[in-house]
């Protein structure tokens, strides 16, 4: 009869290539159910280059024990991938990967440098509980974000960037990607500030000079969409006319700029490069003037889908902004001929009015139907007094200069006038 003792947990420390290599086959060796690795762009070539771990890799499998292994794939490592794929359950990609881990149902294992073709020679081996959840669930988080071995062949092979989106919520880093997206930039930048305080942050800041270099060194096209400001007109005016003094030979690009309607203010900053790379900036507080303080959640991306839909909305702004210049030209060309048709009124009117007044006065009692026909051409000129008085009224309306008078009105005489001139 045998009975189960509890198993003696043990955290430690394996220095030199023999404990290091003597540890993970020991590992390997006791794997069940199955292991979960990462490991940097080097660790496929240990893997591959050393039997010893190669042919442990195989054993589990044997076993019927499951490997999922997630790497960095890359053009220099991807035939070392190629045949790993062979030996575990699973391959996945994930950038940026620094050491490894391995743990399985009741160990872990843990590098903090992998060196191409050279054996290990020291990790970290737990086999406390808690610590074999921590690194369970660590890998959990990466096997989440990764992609799978194929669709990362396929971008290299075809040439394809990966695409991303990242949420970033430290304003220097922010900053810091904000200016490496305008210094690469080599067409076109298309940005929009959600205030005119986040263009007087970024001035301050050095990013609006930074455009303006892209612009005259760069030949770079830069359109903004910015909430008016009459000092940001005025900043950006000086600006070009600048550039076009220092070197009036040169093809120097301007910065355009359009002024966004109160209608059409947004929450967002945003930034296009070229139209593959957009940062979206949320704002948190725009009455800071520290940009730390000021912006919130940012979202990085190369996804073509989502750019594409930032430069849609961008474009439809733009296009909009013009509208409204249009819809304002129009608006105060229709006022400036409401108001010279009202005066114009004016000016035959008094005749009219006055000479009826005359023709009447020298009628005599009998004339009825020549008197009735004279007071209905005086209430007529007198309607068309009032209307373009109106007309004038609502343009003093408009201007805010209108000033009330008030006067009792007899509706029955209103309503008799009405219907004698019906």
């Amino acid at each position: 009869m045998t009975t189960n003792t509890p198993r003696e947990e043990k955290t430690e420390l394996l220095y030199g290539v023999e404990a290091a290599v003597g540890g993970g086959v020991q590992f390997m060796k006791n794997v069940k159910i199955g292991m979960d690795l990462f490991g940097e762009k080097n660790g496929p070539s240990i893997i591959m280059e050393f039997d010893v771990y190669k042919n442990n890799y195989v054993d589990v499998l044997k076993r019927g024990g499951k490997i999922r292994f997630i790497t960095e794939i890359t053009k220099e490592n991807l035939h070392y991938c190629l045949e790993l794929r062979k030996i575990v359950t699973e391959l996945r990609h994930l950038e940026g990967l620094v050491g490894g881990i391995a743990v399985s149902e009741s160990e872990y294992m843990s590098t903090t440098t992998l060196r191409k073709k050279e054996l290990l020679a020291q990790v970290f081996y737990s086999n406390a509980h808690e610590v074999v959840e921590q690194g369970q669930y660590i890998f959990d988080t990466f096997w989440q974000k990764a992609i799978p071995m194929e669709d990362r062949v396929r971008e290299i092979e075809e040439g394809i960037k990966p695409e991303f989106i990242e949420t970033i919520r430290d304003p220097n880093r922010v900053q810091n990607i904000a200016f490496d997206l305008v210094r690469s930039c080599k067409e076109e930048i298309l940005t929009i500030f959600s205030t005119s305080n986040a263009f007087f942050r970024q001035q301050r800041a050095g990013g609006i000079a930074l455009l303006n270099d892209v612009a005259t060194h760069g030949e770079v096209n830069i359109r903004i969409l910015v909430p008016y400001d009459r000092r940001i007109s005025e900043f950006i005016s000086s600006l070009n006319a600048n550039n076009n003094s220092i070197d009036k030979k040169s093809r120097t690009k301007k910065i355009n700029v359009r002024y966004l309607e109160p209608v059409l203010n947004t929450k967002i900053s945003i930034l296009i490069v070229d139209r593959k790379s957009s940062l979206a900036v949320e704002l948190k507080d725009d009455t800071k003037d520290n940009i730390q303080q000021a912006i919130g959640l940012s979202s990085y991306s190369n996804s073509k889908s989502t750019v594409l839909s930032y430069v849609s909305i961008f474009e439809t702004l733009w296009k909009q902004t013009e509208m409204y210049q249009q819809l304002k030209v129009h608006d105060k060309m229709q006022k400036e001929f409401v108001d010279i048709a009202a005066h114009e009124l004016r000016t035959p009117i008094q005749p009219i009015l006055g000479l009826s007044e005359v023709v009447r006065s020298k009628l005599k009692v009998e004339d009825k139907e020549l008197i009735q026909l004279l007071d209905v051409i005086k209430r007529n000129a007198q309607r068309l007094q009032r209307l373009t008085e109106d007309i004038l009224d609502v343009s003093r309306i408009e201007s805010q200069t209108l000033k009330m008078h008030k006067e009792k009105v007899n509706i029955g005489d209103r309503l008799l006038y009405v219907i004698g001139d019906t």
